[in-house]
């Protein structure tokens, strides 16, 4: 993974900061100019991830990952007719864009492929409609750890990535399209669905202000964890995490990691109204910042709660560069160099693997 991590920082962040810097210097259409680097990060990361091959890799180091599951699944596809009682295997969308990918193409790369491209796309086109600077939310995308996650929590990445075209949706009030985006999102990975009730509260006002009682009930929900897991995980597809849950072997995500990413949150909840013409959309994604940090505090209790960050992370790579640009350059810049250093360090703690193998440069 620290090859994957290394190449797409190299790669990318050098070009943007370039671009960022010679387009503040030049007059004209700039827009044109961020759609060509856009699709240049797009590029980069669909040849990182979308041609590496880790089920190979795995099983000759006798390591665990997802991807050889995810392929063994659907080798067992090609060649076989479509039919609805598969369905309960897989969720309905993964099953028909699977089943579509095996039987056109007959071979698990270019699953691996299909899915990098469509992930990476819709959270690069997000980044640059959203996010200013463009190389700065790109920079948290590579190192808050969505970049790599691609490589082991395919579908769900993918599931998150297809939320992403409901965030206006939400800005908007457009219920009925957002529910469509969110059914689409759920046939690949069935936990999307955790985000349709927040479309009813993640737009007003008073969420935020209710910060300190959203950590009491996380700090309550984590105490109580296995006794709610106990009550809910029987009625969703997820009853398999059950065993684990309640055997000895559960552990929660580092105390360490939920502290620093918490004052992470805090810091941006702070200073969430500083940035000039606060808007709808800011108001928005400071709510999900208050939802992120929900779940990193529940995240303590079990490791597996962490992976809900996926649907809305976005958040952070929104909000972060917002309020850190907020400030005069003479404070900017010093806040700028912790951010970078501390994320980039972080980026590196988890990918810090050799996993990593991709079929154009082994």
């Amino acid at each position: 993974m620290i090859t994957a991590y290394l190449m797409a920082i190299i790669l990318v962040i050098p070009v943007l900061i370039l671009h960022e810097i010679l387009s503040s210097n030049r007059k004209g259409n700039n827009h044109s100019r961020y759609s060509i680097v856009a699709w240049y990060v797009i590029l980069v990361f669909v040849i990182i991830i979308g041609l590496r091959d880790l089920a190979s890799i795995s099983i000759e180091h006798f390591i665990h990952n997802d991807e050889y599951q995810y392929r063994k699944s659907y080798d067992l596809l090609i060649g076989t007719p479509f039919t609805l009682s598969n369905i309960n295997s897989y969720e309905w969308g993964r099953y028909l864009l699977d089943w579509t990918l095996a039987n056109v193409f007959k071979n698990s790369q270019m699953w691996v492929f299909c899915y990098a491209l469509i992930t990476n796309y819709l959270y690069v086109r997000t980044i640059k409609r959203y996010v200013k600077p463009f190389w700065f939310g790109i920079f948290l995308y590579i190192t808050v750890g969505v970049f790599s996650f691609q490589m082991n929590q395919t579908s769900s990445l993918l599931s998150s990535a297809i939320l992403l075209l409901g965030i206006n949706f939400i800005i908007e009030r457009k219920f009925w399209k957002y529910l469509l985006v969110v059914i689409i999102a759920s046939g690949i990975h069935f936990s999307a669905w955790i985000v349709l009730p927040l479309y009813f509260v993640l737009n007003k006002k008073f969420f935020t202000k209710g910060t300190v009682l959203w950590v009491i009930i996380s700090v309550l929900f984590m105490s109580g964890f296995n006794y709610i897991s106990n009550i809910i995980l029987p009625k969703t597809p997820y009853i398999n995490y059950l065993y684990e849950i309640n055997s000895e072997d559960a552990y929660g995500v580092n105390i360490f990691r939920v502290l620093i990413f918490s004052s992470v949150f805090i810091f941006i909840l702070i200073f969430k109204e500083k940035p000039l013409n606060y808007s709808r959309v800011d108001q928005y994604f400071s709510n999900v910042i208050v939802v992120l940090l929900a779940i990193n505090i529940t995240s303590a209790a079990y490791v597996y709660i962490y992976r809900f960050n996926e649907f809305f992370i976005i958040a952070l790579i929104y909000m972060l560069p917002r309020v850190v640009y907020s400030f005069q350059r003479s404070v900017r810049y010093p806040i700028l160099i912790v951010v970078v250093i501390g994320f980039l360090i972080f980026g590196l703690q988890q990918n810090w693997s050799e996993l990593y193998k991709n079929i154009i440069f082994g």
